[in-house]
């Protein structure tokens, strides 16, 4: 139980954690940098789209917070597993993993909002011109200072360093010496199973919903593209990279390169007789 109880901490604070990221993009690009209204953006009823993409945004978010709790979960039976046999009582393994956690998070994000002051966009297909173009030249654009990455990564730091203190404070204390009875163990174990569930599947359901599909999006611009979380982002840009790499000329065209060229240049081919 004292593993079931950290575990839905974390989870809590996962979820704050997320959330507060939302609220800095929303601040930090949608009103420091004027996304929000530029361009003719639609903001009728914008408290109300506020309101709703922050609530589509939980839904994406949601199943970040269930991989985050199991693999604490995990990491944390790991513990157990090794506090046996060293005769101890900490949770090392999972703690490491919260901090890994914090710090990819963080710099996912952080990184996400210096996108979108480059290319008005969350991470999308260009993100790949930093593997596959001139890596020196955007180095040096990145370094110029017009992007202010040192004031970035002086804010990365500083949030982990705030996230790691408060899990010190808040979660790493949470350790019970009594033992409970198993079916005690079992029966909390239920509630936090099916919590992460509903978190993965982001519904009361045991079967995983098309959050593109199920999701109404808002009609700001700026809230549409920052409604999915940026790990959902990057995974749309790999699948772009994917399909990408494995297509071919009949990916795009059901005939051949020889009728396609006769059909682009409205020409006849000429006579079998005439080519032998």
């Amino acid at each position: 139980m004292n593993l079931l109880l950290k575990s839905s901490a974390f989870g809590l604070f996962i979820f704050i954690l997320c959330f507060l990221l939302r609220v800095a993009f929303v601040l930090y690009l949608g009103i420091g940098h004027n996304a929000l209204t530029s361009d003719g953006a639609n903001t009728y009823g914008l408290s109300s789209q506020l309101a709703q993409a922050f609530f589509n945004g939980f839904l994406y978010d949601s199943r970040l917070i269930a991989v985050c709790m199991i693999l604490y979960f995990v990491f944390g039976l790991l513990d157990l597993a090794l506090n046996k046999i060293r005769g101890r009582d900490n949770f090392i393994l999972a703690q490491g993993c919260a901090y890994v956690l914090f710090a990819l998070l963080l710099f996912v994000n952080i990184a996400n909002m210096t996108y979108y002051t480059i290319y008005k966009d969350v991470f999308n297909i260009i993100l790949l011109g930093i593997f596959f173009d001139d890596q020196r030249a955007i180095l040096e654009d990145g370094l110029s200072g017009k992007y202010f990455l040192s004031v970035k990564f002086l804010c990365f730091f500083l949030s982990l360093g705030l996230c790691i203190w408060l899990y010190k404070k808040l979660i790493a204390p949470l350790s019970f010496k009594k033992h409970y009875p198993i079916l005690m163990s079992v029966g909390s174990f239920i509630p936090f199973a099916l919590c992460v569930t509903f978190l993965f599947n982001s519904a009361f359901s045991l079967k995983e919903i098309s959050l593109d599909q199920e999701v109404q999006p808002v009609k700001n611009l700026f809230l549409q593209k920052i409604t999915p979380s940026p790990f959902r982002s990057l995974y749309g840009v790999y699948e772009g990279y994917k399909a990408g790499e494995n297509s071919s000329f009949a990916s795009f065209i059901s005939s051949t390169p020889y009728e396609s060229a006769l059909d682009f240049f409205a020409t006849t081919p000429p006579p079998m007789e005439k080519l032998i």
